[in-house]
Formats: C-alpha cells, structure tokens, sequence
C-alpha cells in the first residue's frame, strides 16, 4: 500500500473569501495542518510564532499591502518557509518579481484546482511549482531577455544543480540524476547562493537563465 505522505503545516494568505475557502477544504482534505490570515496584519504573529511552518500559500494583493512584503520574514525562518504565490496576477514582470524575491513557485487562481495539494508538496520537497501557463510565460521572458555577458562564476556541477532546479526537480531528484546524496546538492546550493550574491535558490536559477549559464527548461506537457 502506497504510504501517505507525512502532513504539511501550512499558512494560507488569502483575503478573497470564496478563494480561501475552498483551499482550505482541499488542503484539510488532503490531511494537512492548516492555519489562514486575510491580511498582512493578520499574518505576521503567524510567522513569527515559533511553531512549525512548512509552505506558506501567498497572495498578492491583500487589503493591507503587497504579499511580497512577507517573504524576508518567511525566509528568515529556520528552516526556511517554502512559499507558492497564488494570484490573479499573470504579467510576467510580476512573475518574475515574486520569483526573483524569493517565492518558490506561482500558481493562478483560475488554474488552481487540485494542483494546489500537489504544489505545496512539491515546494515542501525543494521544487519550484508553477502552472503550465506561468511557466511558458517565464520561459519565453528568459528567453526574450537580453543576456548579460559576464563570466560564469559557477562549477560545472553547481550548474547542473540549477538546472535541476529550472526544470522542476526536487533536491532529492537532483541528486538522484547526478549521483550524489541530497546533503552534497545542499553544499553545491550554499556555494551559488554566496557566489552569486542570493538568498534563495529561485533568485539563483532565475540570474543563471538570464545570465545563458544555464539552459531555459522545456515546456512541460499538461
């Protein structure tokens, strides 16, 4: 018998009513610990309490402010808190932005469906999720961007790593595809992100796509 999952905690964002309670449901359905704010405001003592925080499910535009102003909190966390944006938003310069400040993937709400159970997982795990739809968007903007001519400060390996990494692989898979444990993948992501100045590995892949050190991910099938 296929083994459950282990249950997630999770810190849901939303100040749109119908939105936060339908993923809600689904979140408790699939067995997860869920805990929700409407507001900025609302979310702060959350994160900073000191009980465990496994994803935080973020919108953007909530009453108070931009959902973006949590991330430095959410990151500062040990560990720190995987974070999937769930929005409305679809211009890829806002992508980008939330993708560059540190949230781990990006979901829209007209495509959210069941993928939210499966992408809170697949953040939890060290992946990036996004739906099909932002990630052509990223690809295509990375793609359209003029890249900057500068040295490649990276190993071979910690290249492989992101490229992982771009494609939608865990730490684990990644480790799996080059033949080493999950601690050394974690080493090889240290060193990019002191290299490259970042804090977290979306910022990470996100310089190295645009900088041509790495190559941009094909489109995954639906």
């Amino acid at each position: 018998m296929t083994q459950r999952p282990s249950p997630l905690h999770v810190l849901l964002v939303e100040d749109h009513a119908p939105t936060l309670a339908v993923a809600t449901l689904a979140l408790r359905a699939a067995h997860h610990v869920v805990r929700t704010a409407t507001t900025l405001a609302g979310a702060h003592p959350l994160i900073a309490a000191h009980g465990r925080l496994d994803v935080c499910v973020l919108d953007l535009g909530l009453p108070d402010g931009d959902g973006l102003a949590l991330l430095p909190l959410l990151k500062r966390r040990a560990p720190p808190v995987a974070v999937v944006v769930l929005s409305v938003q679809d211009d890829p310069p806002r992508i980008l932005a939330a993708l560059a400040s540190g949230a781990d993937g990006y979901l829209l709400k007209d495509d959210m469906g069941l993928q939210l159970v499966e992408a809170i997982q697949h953040a939890a795990d060290g992946g990036m999720p996004m739906t099909r739809e932002v990630a052509t968007l990223v690809r295509h903007n990375l793609q359209n961007a003029a890249r900057v001519a500068e040295p490649c400060p990276l190993t071979a390996a910690e290249r492989d790593v992101l490229a992982g990494f771009a494609r939608g692989l865990s730490y684990e898979t990644v480790g799996e595809e080059m033949g080493i444990s999950i601690n050394t993948v974690r080493t090889y992501v240290r060193s990019v992100h002191t290299k490259l100045h970042v804090q977290t590995k979306t910022a990470a892949v996100l310089r190295a796509l645009r900088a041509g050190w790495i190559p941009a991910p094909p489109p995954r099938d639906p």
